[in-house]
């Protein structure tokens, strides 16, 4: 039985939910691996609002509750020439003709009634439901309708979106440019029409997660919804050992706002060092984890040179059959995670920690895990695209970990220290950066 999902989602919500509150926190490299066209924590953050049972509950309630809408009544005053709408104002119509033709019988100050849709409590129902509205069409459907956590709404999504574009009171509410505040949906909570006050907590709830105020067991929630499902535990598996990394060398990380461009996770800064992890990622332009062909063009191996001729031919046919251009490396990888620490004061890379992370109990998986991981310390490269030695002599020593669930392994008594492999029950000491 592999790790249980209750300890680590514990474990990671526990440090989450401190970095939420803080704002400052974003992990779009683990969302991106998710697959769900999400691009950062914003985004999650709202499919995480209507995944809640109340927002549900509300959108599937709505068709039936809104028949009856609160409206305010406005008099309209209007000079009108030949025809009388409303009320005769006869002071204003008699002022009027006064100041412009006296002989004029024909012209009239009316006050006509109208109702007006754009009162406080329209406008707090009106943005909780334009919230749900514009949620529901910025998801890709396509990649969460195989996921549970969305059953309920591929059945009230279509009631809902017909409600919104069709139904003749919402579209009397014109709340364009206008801004509903705090005090405005205050002062709804006490609204004696339930939907009013529904709105309203639904609306104070959703301006709270935006604002990164959840507690530890709605981050839990969050990250249950989202990171477990069959093919995605994995994903939380590598998040777990990522903050278990940094949790293991400092309390004083900066966790980074990612835009997906950027994968560094966190920062952190010691007296005389810089370290940055990096997650999904091949670190920063100063790494490259990528062997071309061409390297190997000329050996005098037989087996390298019909590897190389065997590749050529390929991508001389791809481009041929299927206009395929295919890349020219024999080997190219992206680590789990990945930490460079640099000297503070020169910038000079000092040691490069890479991590492989493998969510097995299988010896076979957790070998070729080994495997991997060795080929990036033994292959990693500089921007030069020279390699980096490793050892005894490196100027960059360069460390492996191999992250596992709760696997047996052998404790090694090799003086080899440039690779470690850890479990989920190991204590913290195999992650130290020394």
């Amino acid at each position: 039985m592999k790790a249980d999902k209750q300890q680590l989602l514990e474990e990671v919500s526990e440090f989450l939910a401190a970095y939420l509150k803080s704002g400052r926190f974003g992990f779009a490299s683990f969302i991106k691996k998710l697959n769900l066209n999400i691009n950062n924590i914003e985004q999650l953050l709202r499919i995480h609002f209507i995944l809640k049972p109340e927002i549900k509950r509300f959108a599937q309630e709505l068709p039936n509750r809104i028949r009856k809408f609160k409206t305010s009544t406005i008099v309209k005053n209007e000079i009108l020439t030949g025809q009388v709408k409303g009320q005769i104002n006869w002071t204003k119509t008699i002022n009027y003709r006064l100041n412009t033709n006296p002989k004029d019988r024909t012209t009239f100050s009316c006050n006509e009634k109208y109702r007006n849709y754009t009162i406080k409590e329209n406008l707090v129902l009106k943005e909780v439901i334009d919230i749900i509205y514009s949620i529901l069409n910025e998801i890709s459907w396509d990649k969460v309708s195989k996921y549970s956590w969305m059953n309920e709404w591929l059945v009230i999504k279509p009631q809902f979106e017909t409600l919104y574009l069709k139904n003749v009171y919402l579209k009397r509410i014109n709340n364009k440019g206008l801004f509903v505040t705090d005090r405005m949906i205050l002062e709804v909570l006490n609204h004696r029409n339930p939907l009013y006050r529904e709105a309203a907590e639904l609306l104070l709830s959703y301006r709270k997660i935006m604002n990164y105020k959840l507690h530890q067991k709605e981050v839990a929630k969050l990250l249950s919804d989202t990171f477990i499902s069959p093919d995605k535990e994995e994903v939380l598996f590598e998040l777990y050992w990522v903050i278990k990394m940094i949790k293991s060398n400092t309390k004083d990380a900066e966790l980074n706002i990612i835009d997906g461009k950027n994968q560094v996770v966190a920062s952190w800064i010691t007296e005389n060092y810089k370290y940055d992890i990096y997650h999904d990622s091949t670190g920063s332009n100063d790494l490259k984890f990528l062997v071309k062909w061409h390297e190997v063009q000329y050996s005098n191996n037989e087996y390298l040179n019909r590897k190389v001729l065997s590749m050529q031919d390929s991508k001389r046919l791809a481009e041929s059959y299927f206009n395929f251009s295919l890349h020219d490396s024999m080997w190219s990888g992206r680590p789990d995670f990945l930490v460079e620490v640099r000297e503070i004061h020169s910038n000079n890379m000092v040691k490069i920690v890479i991590g492989e992370v493998k969510y097995t109990k299988n010896r076979d998986y957790a070998v070729q895990g080994m495997r991997e991981l060795i080929d990036y310390i033994w292959l990693i490269k500089d921007r030069e695209m020279k390699y980096i030695n490793h050892g005894d002599y490196s100027q960059v020593q360069i460390k492996g970990i191999l992250c596992l669930d709760d696997i047996p392994i052998q404790k090694c008594h090799s003086k080899e220290q440039s690779i470690s492999v850890v479990t989920i029950n190991d204590v913290n000491d195999y992650l130290k950066i020394t």
